[in-house]
């Protein structure tokens, strides 16, 4: 029974490799993006641990059900177009293999696969989807009770700016406060404090400062441009933090179909009409068809592999992102046509899933023509009796001098390089296309709703790019240098070099070198490219989402304290011109407590010396 099983376990034996890999690489990556994301978004300042664990956790059943598809797409195609490639699946068929038996332990793979995506989509993702939304409304209240970091300028609160030097967040008490508040009639209220707190209820807040001194300054167009100062032993300064409002989302959360499980939301598409009856029924059909999604990859992917005769791993590699790009994309238009109603929800979520079984299956039926892609045909020359016999009577000497570090780069080097500078370009596009359409997926349903254009949509992915780029750099060497020595080891290329006296650090010597190289390349991006681009991708992802995009780089309010702490500096900057636009100075005493002078200009420099002009 064994013996009989043998191939089937030859083929679960060289599927399952690279689609673990796969597997564990693109859910580290998108992992790490997703919460790096969402920590910048839903966290400001220090959390407690609890928070951060559970958004992890949160995140990681999202991250899933898109990377376990895929794994199961690239372990076929990679596994059986390796098999293909080394013609393993022509013997096979030679011996008398069927098509079946070499085909159903992938389908197999796919359908357990299935079945812990059925389960994620179904269950746990919905769960996750609350437990999200618990997590950001549980960090605003615990921000609420805790609004202000020490030494750092807080402007959660409108038309606010406070800067506390010295604070206790145990006891919420605040040492050396400076608030700026901007009032509707464009007139600003400077206020200093010794020492304050935040006196918290169900909906209003209160600032209890004590020693304090209020400084007004008219607005600029104002007729009285004379300045009111006051000294006060105990001011209090109401403002609204919307705690009720955060406290009503959490204790009586509106219905939400992203939420629901199956059968919350099998009984709220029964029940509601109109619009939210679609979208019920888009987002319930949509789960569903996503979770059919791995055995549909495997069918095709196995499919596709079968029918293949040439093409290495890193084409494999090609062929499955661009078949997951096709089908993401079609996901996409479908759920768009859905929620339009210019088709039926259960057309629209199940288009893309029908369209590649189906491709699949006729793949299958038409199996007698054979896909041949990548192929060389290979073309030998002939070769005249003289020459053999000239071969044989001064045979070729081949030398193979040692060569050492001073010799670098050697042909061998260069071969080393060559070969890396390939596989890195290969695993880049290839994880840049996985991070840009699981981005695109996340976004969708803004996309759809808001409808934003396909030039918005690319806009934002060019200008994420270098962002991208920066966070999969490494990740990229690490698959170049592991395709590169890999290949070394099986070519039996290191016994030549060891046997040549070379030792083991010198074949590391090229990785190293290129690894260095890309390096710098990612200094440069991160120094050079990424602050402004970061800007740009920002306001454009809230104009995908729907949210009021923020201003361009060069246009914010910046704020920036002294390093002894007896000035604070406010100003915009003009990146073109590289100048601060209408600068204000605020001096403070010696104790760093009362505002002593502030001084404002239109333009301004930083000098070479630190000084200020």
């Amino acid at each position: 029974m064994a013996k009989r099983k043998l191939i089937e376990r030859y083929v679960l034996k060289t599927i399952l490799p690279y689609g673990l890999a796969a597997l564990i690489l693109v859910t580290a990556i998108l992992f790490v993006q997703q919460t790096g994301r969402y920590f910048e978004t839903v966290f400001h300042g220090v959390m407690p641990a609890g928070f951060i664990y559970g958004l992890s956790l949160a995140l990681l059943p999202t991250v899933l059900v898109f990377t376990i598809p895929m794994a199961v797409l690239c372990g076929t195609i990679i596994g059986l177009g390796r098999m293909s490639s080394d013609s393993e699946l022509v013997a096979m068929s030679a011996a008398g293999v069927s098509t079946w038996r070499t085909l159903w332990p992938a389908l197999a793979v796919g359908v357990l696969a299935t079945l812990a995506t059925s389960y994620l989509n179904l269950q746990e993702v919905p769960r996750s989807q609350r437990q999200l939304r618990s997590v950001a409304l549980r960090s605003a209240l615990y921000k609420l009770d805790s609004p202000v970091e020490p030494r750092t300028f807080t402007t959660d609160f409108p038309g606010k700016v406070i800067y506390v030097r010295d604070g206790n967040k145990t006891s919420g008490e605040w040492g050396r406060v400076f608030i700026q508040t901007q009032e509707a009639d464009q007139s600003t209220n400077l206020i200093t404090a010794r020492a304050g707190r935040i006196d918290s209820s169900a909906d209003q807040s209160e600032l209890v400062l004590q020693d304090a001194m209020k400084t007004t300054v008219p607005a600029p167009n104002a007729k009285d441009q004379s300045y009111v100062v006051e000294r006060l032993d105990l001011l209090r300064v109401a403002f609204n933090t919307g705690r009720k409002s955060i406290l009503d989302k959490l204790q009586r959360p509106e219905p939400n179909a992203d939420e629901m499980n199956v059968r919350d939301l099998r009984a709220y598409v029964a029940q509601s009409t109109g619009v939210e009856h679609r979208e019920a029924s888009m987002v319930l059909n949509k789960r569903l068809s996503l979770s059919l999604t791995p055995f549909v990859f495997s069918l095709f992917g196995s499919a596709l592999a079968l029918r293949m005769r040439r093409g290495g791993r890193g084409f494999g590699v090609l062929v499955s992102l661009a078949i997951m790009l096709l089908y993401y994309l079609l996901t996409i238009a479908g759920d768009q046509a859905g929620r339009a109603g210019t088709v039926p929800p259960v057309i629209g979520a199940w288009f893309s899933t029908a369209l590649i079984l189906t491709i699949g299956i006729l793949i299958l039926v038409f199996r007698q023509r054979e896909i041949r892609l990548w192929s060389r045909p290979k073309s030998t020359a002939p070769v005249s009796i003289e020459e053999v016999n000239e071969e044989k009577i001064f045979p070729t000497r081949h030398f193979s001098p040692r060569l050492w570090i001073a010799s670098f780069p050697t042909l061998l080097d260069l071969g080393i390089v060559r070969t890396m500078v390939l596989s890195f370009i290969v695993g880049f596009v290839a994880l840049v296309l996985i991070f840009d359409v699981f981005t695109t997926f996340e976004l969708w349903r803004f996309i759809s709703s808001n409808g934003a254009g396909v030039k918005l949509v690319a806009e934002y992915l060019f200008y994420l790019l270098p962002l991208v780029s920066v966070e999969l750099f490494p990740g990229s060497v690490l698959v170049a240098a592991l395709m590169t020595y890999a290949l070394i080891a099986r070519r039996r290329e290191a016994v030549a070099w060891w046997a040549s006296g070379q030792s083991v650090y010198r074949l590391m010597l090229p990785g190293i070198i290129f690894a260095i190289a890309v390096a710098t390349g990612a200094w440069f991006i991160q120094e050079r490219v990424m602050p402004r681009a970061n800007i740009i991708q920002d306001s454009l992802r809230a104009r995908i989402r729907g949210n009021i995009a923020q201003l361009a780089a060069g246009t914010e309010r910046r704020w920036l304290v002294s390093t002894d702490g007896s000035r604070i500096y406010s100003y915009d900057f003009d990146d073109a011109r590289q100048l601060l636009l209408k600068p204000t100075i605020y001096e403070f005493d010696s104790e760093q407590i009362q505002l002593k002078r502030v001084s404002k200009g239109e333009e301004g420099k930083w000098l070479l010396s630190k000084e200020f002009e």
